[in-house]
């Protein structure tokens, strides 16, 4: 398989038991370096890369830290790394994040955000996110005035509108500050919240969860274990919430969907498709509901009859035909819409196709999306 078809496979296409496209092959979940040279890793830290980012894709979270520490420690210093150290240090603070060690994420992330020369509020938004997860009522009032200074100045930072991540950020920047500032006003006050502190932590940790989700960790690179005592509580208290209950119930319906939950699963999802307490800024969670339910459909199926998808007969059938036309639909000017489009268009595709039809200037442009 080429290096093209696997950087570009959507994250529920590598072969991690989603069986809901073409794309999961086995081929993806090994990778083989005995053609390469013993001894020096000079000629193989690329081959590295390429076993952490399955390890990490398949939810080997330990063994994707082993193995980027190893590269670290034996060609970290070396000239020829500088660029390849910030990649690596990027994935291990993403690694720590889906171990739910927040604060070293963050301090890692924000360390990227200030060395780094491009993609900066990538790395800006996920830490200050770590940041505001901590924060209780405990937190001195320095602490809060700290973190919403840093939130405008992601709010003013100069964006490419053609970045998809960045906008991103910059819009869940805006949502933070939004909901503030209607917590200051009377009527328009949320009794969820007891101060601006409670706000701002449980705000930002129903966003760290969004954002590891398009960053491609959540929920696969978590244990399980955290996921039902730690996740799972934190979304279901912001269930009825008038902004955030769709997108808990998003997030609900993956979690439950990774642990073969499929009733509650699509139960959770058809909600968030609806999106009737849903903020402005959210509404992006129905386009990706629909996708989905669409994995949810295939899965439940195939745990009944191993064989239902030969051929493709649920792949390109009605029902998933009507979720993915649901989708491009529900498409607007939000956040990761292009990613939206590149989603529906290779739900059905597998990595060889994906390369054929991304050299034909006709067909769906491939966005620059997190791998």
């Amino acid at each position: 398989m080429s290096l093209y078809s696997f950087f570009h496979l959507s994250k529920s296409e590598v072969n991690l038991g989603d069986s809901g496209s073409r794309g999961g092959s086995d081929d993806t979940a090994t990778c083989n370096t005995s053609d390469v040279p013993a001894g020096d890793l000079d000629h193989c830290v690329l081959f590295a890369f390429i076993k952490m980012r399955i390890a990490r894709n398949a939810g080997r979270i330990e063994d994707c830290i082993k193995i980027i520490e190893k590269v670290l420690d034996e060609h970290g210093k070396k000239e020829w790394m500088k660029e390849l150290n910030q990649i690596l240090k990027h994935d291990i603070s993403w690694c720590k994040m889906a171990q739910m060690k927040f604060a070293s994420a963050g301090k890692m992330l924000m360390e990227l955000h200030e060395l780094s020369r491009w993609s900066k509020l990538k790395n800006f938004y996920p830490a200050l996110l770590t940041q505001g997860v901590r924060m209780n009522n405990d937190s001195p009032n320095s602490e809060l005035a700290d973190f919403l200074k840093k939130v405008n100045e992601l709010k003013k930072a100069k964006v490419n509108s053609g970045n998809q991540q960045e906008m991103f950020c910059q819009s869940r920047a805006c949502l933070i500050l939004e909901t503030l500032q209607l917590q200051s006003k009377a009527k328009t006050k949320n009794d969820r919240y007891i101060s601006d502190k409670d706000l701002v932590h449980k705000v930002c940790e129903i966003l760290l969860y969004e954002c590891t989700f398009h960053w491609g960790f959540f929920p696969r690179a978590f244990t399980q274990e955290n996921l039902q005592k730690k996740v799972m509580p934190c979304l279901k208290s912001m269930e009825g919430d008038r902004d955030f209950d769709s997108l808990s119930q998003f997030l609900q319906g993956s979690v439950h969907r990774y642990l073969n939950n499929f009733d509650d699963a699509e139960k959770a999802l058809l909600v968030a498709k609806e999106a009737k307490l849903c903020h402005k800024r959210l509404k992006l969670v129905q386009a990706y509901a629909c996708i989905e339910l669409a994995y949810v459909f295939i899965q439940k199926v195939e745990s009944k009859d191993p064989r239902a998808n030969e051929e493709n007969k649920i792949v390109e059938g009605e029902e998933i035909s009507g979720y993915l036309s649901d989708a491009k639909k529900m498409r607007g000017n939000y956040d990761m819409d292009q990613r939206i489009q590149f989603l529906v268009h290779n739900f059905t595709k597998t990595g060889d196709e994906l390369w054929t039809s991304s050299k034909n200037k006709n067909s769906l442009a491939v966005p620059k999306h997190a791998v």
